[in-house]
């Protein structure tokens, strides 16, 4: 198949589309010009297939339809990127005007599409599909193989910026100013661009989630500008180098981001729900890691959430932002620029790669915190870059990281404290004793008591089994429980870890449609097991109660 001059490989425009996103899009390749013996071929073949009727440069399939030209399936083309394999059909459309090549993902050969660039109606396309079943021979398959799709774009970029100056005095001010919210910005975005070079492929991936306790416009804008600095991932020079942003409501939001390869993306959730796929994946990856098992498809990139929520898991780093983000000036930002040019390297990926390696496998691993190591080694590469010969400096840059990472420890501590006091006071049924109710009517009667007049925290409910067993819970509303909690200072943000813990721990339950008041459904709330006279049981005791309570709830629904 000969190409205009103009054109550029097909398997290479196909991977451009796809590192970009466009996995399940049909792509329009522009224009071609079929060699004259490859037309002849497929003329012959429409002229002598007994279904199809070639006349005036149109051809008739069985059912009636005529169509201009015809079309034919050439290759099929494969874009492996980070080890998960692409496959496209290349269709040629051949109207008496022009020859247009097309390539249609795999999973929509068999099933209904539309071109992009040329209205067809559905009998007109489908007779094309018809006809290029018929006449086209067997296809070969090409197949190549992207390993880092990003990493022309930081090095084009890099290089408009590497020759700058740098006020060494001035950045190392900056990031002492700024050291407590800046530096786990920088590292984030340090830990994805270098994962566009070769040294870095067999380090685990770990999350970044950047929370506000407030709305702040000053702080959200201001966190976007310095990402902005440090983003060397965009492609074309003409488009804004602000990291796209990536609004996730379900789970269905994070096919825009799985085609963003290596890229700084920033993906916004409030609650975190949707991103449930991400974690889990890191969860199959870290159990396939850890056992030496085949390791599935790593991440499209390393995952930065802005959210309204903790996450309180050992694969992401939770860091709380101030109400208020200085706003660095031109001049710091440009600074900013200049040294991330000067540390995205393919020799700091290996480096970075090589400390971390060395820090965890060592007979004392067991004792350190793989993300915590591999932030110390990026913290190591990109000040050994900046500051090569000022050891002063560099040392004073280390300093104040070390006390960065350690408001954020105790920020975390001061988190888990929450958490296990919000733990303890559920737990112990006589703090709230006098605010719990006998059953009520009905749900709506419970939630009004619970939500509206909020009179109580919970309600009592006895389940009785076929069997004769009794067992009597506590339940909760979500608000309630929520209203029950702040009381040891839990917020909304610590909501969502507190439900996980509880329901790991086994002190709660969750589960829709389990109990009936009056022949109505009590759904979405929280349970706790009741004790008849928990005053009689040990702490230890009420904790198995609760465990059992568990196992059967869940075994009889």
């Amino acid at each position: 198949m000969k190409r205009t001059a103009k054109s550029i490989s097909p398997a290479n425009f196909l991977a451009k589309s796809v590192v970009a996103g466009q996995t399940n899009t049909v792509v329009h390749l522009g224009s071609i010009d079929l060699a004259k013996h490859s037309m002849r071929q497929l003329i012959q073949r429409l002229t002598v297939d007994e279904h199809l009727q070639w006349a005036d440069e149109c051809t008739t399939v069985p059912y009636g339809i005529t169509v201009p030209g015809f079309a034919c399936w050439a290759d099929t083309l494969g874009t492996i990127v980070n080890g998960y394999t692409y496959r496209h059909r290349l269709l040629c459309l051949c109207r008496p005007s022009d020859c247009r090549l097309y390539t249609i993902p795999m999973s929509m050969v068999e099933r209904k599409f539309i071109l992009p660039d040329i209205e067809l109606a559905d009998g007109e396309l489908e007779a094309y599909k018809y006809i290029a079943d018929r006449i086209s021979p067997k296809p070969d398959e090409i197949t190549i193989k992207v390993t880092h799709p990003s990493k022309a774009a930081i090095k084009a970029n890099r290089d408009n910026w590497k020759n700058e100056s740098l006020d060494l005095d001035g950045f190392s001010d900056t990031l002492k100013a700024n050291a407590e919210w800046l530096y786990p910005i920088l590292i984030a975005a340090l830990d994805t661009q270098l994962r566009s070079f070769d040294g870095c492929d067999d380090i685990p991936v770990f999350c970044y989630n950047f929370t506000l306790k407030k709305v702040s416009l000053q702080a959200d804008s201001n966190f976007i500008r310095v990402l902005t600095a440090m983003n060397f991932t965009v492609q074309d020079g003409s488009c804004s180098v602000a990291p796209r942003e990536i609004i996730i409501q379900d789970s269905g939001d994070l096919k825009n981001w799985s085609g963003c390869h290596d890229r700084l993306i920033i993906l916004r959730t409030v609650k975190g729900s949707g991103l449930t796929p991400i974690f889990d994946k890191l969860d199959t990856y870290d159990r396939s890691r850890a056992y030496k098992g085949v390791l599935p498809p790593r991440l499209s990139t390393v995952p930065i959430i802005r959210s309204k929520t903790f996450f309180d898991r050992p694969d992401t780093l939770d860091c709380e932002l101030p109400d208020v983000i200085p706003s660095l000036t031109t001049a710091q930002l440009s600074g900013l620029r200049t040294a991330f040019s000067r540390a995205l390297t393919r020799k700091n990926a290996t480096d970075a790669s090589t400390r971390w390696h060395e820090r965890m496998c060592s007979p004392y691993s067991f004792l350190r915190n793989p993300f915590e190591e591999w932030r110390n080694a990026l913290l190591d590469v990109f000040l050994d870059s900046i500051f090569p010969n000022q050891s002063q400096a560099k040392e004073a840059a280390e300093t104040d990281f070390q006390t960065a990472q350690k408001r954020q420890k105790e920020a975390e501590e001061e988190r888990q404290k929450i958490l296990q006091n919000a733990l303890d006071l559920v737990t112990d049924q006589s703090r709230y004793e006098d605010e719990i109710i006998d059953t009520p009517t009905t749900p709506d009667e419970g939630r009004k008591l619970l939500n509206i007049e909020q009179s109580a925290v919970a309600f009592r409910y006895v389940r009785k089994h076929k069997n004769g067993d009794v067992n009597h819970y506590i339940v909760f509303t979500d608000f309630s429980l929520l209203r029950l909690l702040k009381r040891v200072d839990l917020t909304e943000e610590l909501y969502g870890p507190f439900k996980k813990r509880a329901l790991k721990a086994g002190v709660m339950i969750m589960k829709s449609a389990c109990a009936r008041l009056h022949s109505q459904s009590l759904s979405g709330h929280y349970w706790i097991r009741y004790a008849d006279d928990p005053s009689d049981l040990s702490h230890a005791s009420l904790m198995q109660e609760m465990s059992k309570a568990v196992k059967t709830v869940s075994d009889n629904n």
